[in-house]
């Protein structure tokens, strides 16, 4: 392999160099070979310990129809963790607590939170370090860690129909019917050819549609006047609040992930960066790549691009 094709592997997985190295020194993410060509299987996701290990394709035989549907199983199962764990949420939001957790797993993190006193569950926080502590979370830095309390600077509204942070709106997407019109694939997202702005993702066999913002983002912010708002406009910490607002919304988060499990049957690769932070092969009989982010990035020749903002 080639420092440029090592550097891409790193970055399909979502790891520095660094993380890639003390994964490796401490033995994680990867316990399990093949039987047949000895090859390391990689982890559904690098998020936590013990995740599923994905199958070795090229050994895979006549079962190659079961095990598709059990890693779709696995990504759903962790989709349900992920909606019903709001310190997960807090985890996967950030990339620097995956990157200063000294074991780089969310167990680990968790078993700090542990031995902190957190705020209400209605809180907005978030974990920050003293001065002059080094920015690790273990268990030898528990005096450096600090939690922030934000709620006080942050009024969120949250309910089935409406999200609302400070005076921005997260507005849902629209759900319109499928119709009959034999030019429907010029707007179907998961058609690479389309040069459409606005696409739509039909649910299931059913008559209705998911009709996305420009750019293929889920949601879209809005202003307190109504008017659009990019996300890249918000500072770090706006964002951050807007994001975990989100997941905390079990609604909303369900809406993302009713539109993942949409397009799991037709695609064959699943570059999540949102929440297994990992490229995942979930079907090798099929060549579309699904690309999932918080925020949209340049659409590559040939793959499919969702965002959530």
């Amino acid at each position: 392999m080639t420092h440029n094709e090592f550097e891409t592997e790193l970055k399909s997985h979502s790891l520095r160099y660094q993380d890639y190295v003390e994964l490796g020194m401490l033995g994680l993410g990867n316990s399990k070979i093949c039987p047949n060509c000895n090859k390391k299987l990689e982890p559904l996701t690098y998020m936590i310990t013990n995740s599923y290990k994905l199958p070795c394709w090229n050994c895979v035989g006549s079962e190659r129809i079961e095990l598709v549907g059990s890693v779709e199983r696995e990504i759903k199962d962790y989709y349900n963790r992920v909606l019903g764990d709001r310190y997960l949420q807090l985890f996967l939001i950030d990339p620097i607590y995956f990157e200063s957790t000294l074991t780089h797993s969310y167990d680990g993190f968790k078993e700090i939170l542990g031995c902190l006193s957190l705020p209400s569950r209605k809180d907005i926080w978030f974990v920050d370090w003293e001065l002059g502590y080094p920015r690790t979370i273990c268990k030898e830095n528990l005096n450096g860690i600090k939690i922030v309390n934000l709620s006080r600077f942050y009024k969120i509204e949250s309910s089935q129909n409406l999200l609302k942070v400070n005076d921005i709106t997260v507005c849902p997407p629209e759900i319109v019917e499928y119709g009959a019109s034999k030019h429907r694939s010029r707007f179907d997202v998961l058609n690479p050819k389309s040069e459409r702005l606005t696409k739509r993702l039909r649910l299931g066999t059913t008559n209705e549609c998911i009709k996305f913002y420009k750019t293929s983002s889920i949601f879209q912010l809005n202003d307190e006047e109504g008017i659009e708002l990019e996300p890249d406009t918000l500072n770090k910490l706006g964002l951050l609040v807007v994001k975990l607002s989100l997941l905390r919304n079990k609604t909303y988060t369900r809406k993302i992930f009713e539109i993942i499990y949409n397009c799991l049957p037709s695609i064959g690769v699943f570059n999540d960066k949102v929440f297994l932070k990992n490229r995942v092969v979930c079907n090798p009989t099929k060549d579309l790549e699904l690309v999932f982010t918080w925020l949209p990035e340049k659409v590559e020749e040939n793959k499919i691009n969702i965002s959530i903002l």
